[in-house]
């Protein structure tokens, strides 16, 4: 069985993937028509190897009007450890991925088979569709975002972005995006860390602020 360390070595990536099947189409709230069946695919690589250390793959198919988890297969060469899977691994995020992340991107215009999808932070990390800016993050996905932050320390930039997909420069906008919204008290310049605030203090700073 390997070791914490050989975990903590690990990058996280998730897709979406097309797969056969009758096609069908689930309208989500926002409009969007997604077309199913997919599949939701997880994998964990360990960098200084390059092994594939774990892999999920979920299948979601329409029935009964509304997507539903079909199959679900989980493997690792090395060992599955079941207290990591508990910790780490969420039954519901596929079905997030499905609902909430794609009608988002589809909404934005993007492409969700080429879109590097969240690893982990769910359920917050379904709402958050970061695409450059071209769609808002939501107030939920920054607070998730900012308490990892405050628990990590120096590297947080490293860990956050292997486990959303994104580069470490959209990491540190992220967090510059929180404190703009008084989500994340300001520091100096220079300086980093702060407060994560309570939703009433960020509420009363966007009120006092003048539009612009």
């Amino acid at each position: 069985m390997q070791d914490a360390d050989f975990w903590n070595e690990c990058s996280k990536a998730s897709t979406l993937k097309r797969i056969r099947g009758p096609k069908s189409t689930w309208i989500a709230p926002n409009g969007e028509a997604v077309t199913l069946p997919v599949s939701v695919d997880l994998v964990w690589r360990h960098e200084p190897t390059g092994v594939i250390a774990f892999k999920a793959s979920a299948e979601v198919v329409l029935l009964d009007g509304a997507p539903r988890l079909t199959q679900m297969t989980v493997s690792s060469p090395v060992g599955l450890v079941p207290p990591m899977l508990q910790a780490a691994f969420r039954w519901q995020s596929p079905l997030d991925v499905v609902t909430i992340t794609v009608p988002a991107l589809l909404k934005a215009g993007i492409d969700p088979f080429a879109f590097p999808l969240p690893t982990d932070g769910f359920p917050q990390a379904a709402m958050a569709v970061n695409i450059n800016d071209k769609t808002r993050l939501s107030d939920a996905f920054l607070e998730s975002v900012v308490k990892t932050y405050l628990a990590g320390g120096r590297g947080y930039a490293k860990k956050i972005a292997a486990t959303h997909g994104v580069s470490q420069r959209t990491v540190v906008s992220w967090i510059q995006k929180a404190r703009e919204r008084g989500i994340l008290s300001k520091t100096k310049p220079g300086s980093r860390g702060g407060e994560l605030m309570s939703p009433q203090t960020t509420n009363r700073r966007r009120a006092t602020q003048k539009p612009g």
